[in-house]
């Protein structure tokens, strides 16, 4: 009797840790995503923020003068009559920057850091291997 008494004892608190620990672990588990989640975009924004900032500082490191884009007309007295803006070049101008963000994302991506990343922020990173 006292040993059925005892083994009852001893089941109901092996189930009531049994169901702490699932409550914790799940507890953590959502807030880990999150975690991962936030840090994971942090960082994506940062790497693109920072491919952006060095396209644009090469394609404009070669010799781009402000005069090439914008023409200030001045009336007879000096003063400022019209601005006229040179839209095709700069139109080019975006164009190669963005073609170049776009290759330097491209080679980031084969580096298999970005497909980390994105794997964190669709919260599947413990489920999907890297198809490479």
């Amino acid at each position: 009797m006292r040993n059925r008494h005892i083994l009852r004892k001893t089941t109901i608190v092996i189930a009531v840790l049994i169901v702490i620990i699932l409550l914790c672990f799940s507890y953590f588990e959502n807030n880990i995503k999150t975690i991962v989640y936030d840090m994971a975009q942090a960082q994506v924004t940062a790497m693109a923020t920072s491919v952006f900032n060095s396209a644009v500082a090469e394609v404009f490191q070669d010799d781009l003068d402000y005069s090439m884009l914008i023409t200030i007309v001045r009336n007879n007295n000096g003063d400022i009559a019209m601005i006229n803006a040179d839209a095709v070049k700069m139109n080019q101008l975006a164009s190669q920057t963005s073609s170049l963000a776009q290759e330097k994302l491209s080679a980031l991506t084969d580096t298999g850091y970005i497909y980390l990343l994105v794997r964190c922020l669709t919260l599947s990173c413990y489920q999907v291997e890297d198809p490479r």
